[in-house]
This record gives structure tokens, sequence and C-alpha cells, in this order.
């Protein structure tokens, strides 16, 4: 199975180790499913992980 998350889910997976996004995060990295992205949303992820807010969680 194929699934996009959107970026929300995979900054909210690293802020909070225990929340339902972290669980989908658990699930892609055991194989559950094969992520699958696209350009525009890892521009948006670089974009969005400089911000001030992420430089201590990042």
């Amino acid at each position: 199975m194929q699934v996009i998350l959107d970026s929300n889910i995979l900054f909210s997976a690293l802020i909070s180790p225990y929340s339902p996004p972290c669980r989908i995060y658990q699930a892609w990295k055991e194989g559950v499913f094969e992520l699958v992205t696209y350009d525009e949303q890892l521009d948006e992820i670089r974009r969005a992980s400089r911000y001030p807010k992420f430089k201590n969680i990042l």
C-alpha cells in the first residue's frame, strides 16, 4: 500500500512521540506501507524544518 502523508502529520510525529501521528510514522518505519511524496511536499518540509520552533526538535 502506498500512502501520502500531510507534512503536518510528519512533523507532529517528530514532535510528540506518543501521538497518533507517531504511530503512523512507526507503521511506515515497520514497512506496513510505502511512503510516497512529491517535489512540492519535499520543498515544504525543507522550508518548514528551518523554522525556529523546529530547530531543537529536528
